[in-house]
C-alpha cells in the first residue's frame, strides 16, 4: 500500500504491527529524532512539560524524544495516540519500558533492584538458569507493565499540549488531498498550547512534499496578507474550504 498509494495505513492485525516495526520503525525513528535534534538545537531552553504523540507506529515519536532528551527528563504529561490495531500498544510498552526514563519508580529502587538480581545471576548456574528460562517463555503480560507515557485511543478536544510529534497522521486518503490535510492541521493546532511546537514527518517522496507543503501554507497562509511584507508566522486562521468530497 506504502508503495502503491505514497502514503501510510494504519494496521489492522498483530502480524502487520510487527511488520510495521521490522520494515519501518528505524527509518521512521531515524527521522524523528533528526527533526527534534534540530528543533532543540534552535529553542533555548527545550524541555516541554506536556507532549503528545501520534502514530501508526509504537510511540516512535516518544521514544525518540526519550533518548533525545536523557534519563533525567520526566515531563507532566506524556501520551502518545497510536492510530490502527491494538497489538501496537503492547508492543509501544514493551518498548518504551526499555528506557530508564519511562520507569515509573524511583531510580534509586531500580538500581537496587538490578543490583540485587546481578547478585542473583552470580550465584547461579548457568545451564540451570537457561533452562528456566526456556520452559517459561510464552508472551509478555503486558498488562503488567507500568511506563509514564499514556497511550490513549482518541485526542482529547480540550487537552492543551507544549509539544505535538505527528508522524504520517495529515493525509489518509490521497483523492481528498488537500482538504483532508486542512482537516488535520486544524485539529493539531487546536490541541497545541500558545508558543508550543508543532512536528510534523511525511515520507520522503513526491507526495509526502505536497502534504508538508500544503500544511504550511494553512498555517502561514501567505495568500492572506499580501500587504505586511512576508511577516512570519502569521496568525492562523481556518479556512472555510475545507470539506472537499
Amino acid at each position: 500500500a506504502l508503495q502503491k498509494n505514497q502514503i501510510h495505513k494504519p494496521t489492522k492485525s498483530a502480524m502487520e504491527c510487527d511488520a510495521h516495526i521490522a520494515g519501518l520503525f528505524i527509518q521512521n525513528y531515524a527521522s524523528i529524532y533528526q527533526v527534534l535534534s534540530e528543533l532543540k538545537k534552535r529553542t533555548k531552553h527545550f524541555n516541554p512539560n506536556k507532549v503528545l504523540d501520534i502514530g501508526f507506529g509504537p510511540a516512535t515519536g516518544m521514544i525518540a524524544l526519550n533518548q533525545l532528551m536523557g534519563n533525567e527528563f520526566k515531563p507532566e504529561v506524556k501520551d502518545a495516540l497510536i492510530v490502527g490495531d491494538k497489538s501496537m500498544k503492547d508492543r509501544a510498552k514493551i518498548l518504551l519500558s526499555r528506557q530508564l526514563n519511562e520507569y515509573t519508580g524511583d531510580i534509586k529502587d531500580l538500581e537496587l533492584e538490578m543490583d540485587e538480581a546481578q547478585e542473583m545471576l552470580e550465584d547461579v548456574d548457568e545451564n540451570v538458569f537457561q533452562d528456566e528460562i526456556d520452559d517459561r517463555v510464552g508472551a509478555i503480560k503486558t498488562n503488567h507493565i507500568k511506563v509514564k507515557t499514556k497511550l490513549r485511543d482518541y485526542l482529547s478536544p480540550t487537552k492543551k499540549y507544549d509539544l505535538i510529534i505527528a508522524t504520517h497522521q495529515l493525509l489518509q486518503d490521497s483523492s481528498r488531498f488537500p482538504f483532508q490535510v486542512d482537516e488535520n492541521v486544524d485539529i493539531l493546532l487546536k490541541s497545541l498550547s500558545p508558543n508550543g511546537h508543532l512536528v510534523l514527518v511525511e515520507r520522503g517522496n513526491p507526495l509526502g512534499f505536497e502534504i508538508v507543503a500544503r500544511a504550511r501554507h494553512v498555517m502561514i497562509r501567505p495568500d492572506r496578507n499580501g500587504n505586511e511584507n512576508g511577516k512570519i508566522p502569521r496568525s492562523y486562521q481556518k479556512n472555510e474550504n475545507t470539506k472537499g468530497k
